[in-house]
């Protein structure tokens, strides 16, 4: 004859699986100072870069201006099909017109005239060699 359970066993009727979930847990004293240590090294490392990130940031905004000026120089270059560039000239002091005219030295051209200045008239002596006591001596 079989044996047979109590009927009024609780556990006739109850079903048991296990599983996991996250769930508030008490830490250790050690848990809680080697979690301290962690946050202090964290804030150090974050200041860090915090401080690198805004160097960074400001060597960054220099260098995009600086392109923000060559795209603009370019682009005037561009637009107006001419650069600056040094360029040899010469000066014509013209004392029958009283005049004098810058004129360049690549292509010729008459960049500006004007009327010579007081001191541009004065014109210089030749006095051969320089030597004037030698020559009335």
């Amino acid at each position: 004859m079989a044996k047979r359970k109590p009927q009024n066993d609780p556990q006739e009727h109850v079903r048991k699986e296990p599983f996991s979930r996250q769930l508030s847990c008490q830490l250790t004293r050690e848990e809680v100072e080697e979690r301290a240590r962690e946050s202090a090294q964290l804030f150090e490392r974050r200041d860090q870069f915090d401080a690198d990130l805004k160097s960074a940031q400001k060597s960054g905004k220099a260098r995009l201006t600086e392109m923000e000026a060559e795209l603009k120089r370019l682009a005037t270059e561009v637009r107006d099909r001419a650069v600056l560039r040094l360029t040899q000239c010469e000066r014509r002091l013209d004392y029958d017109a009283g005049t004098v005219s810058e004129v360049r030295g690549d292509t010729g051209e008459i960049i500006q005239t004007r009327k010579m200045t007081d001191e541009e008239k004065q014109r210089e002596l030749d006095l051969g060699d320089g030597d004037v006591d030698k020559e009335f001596g």
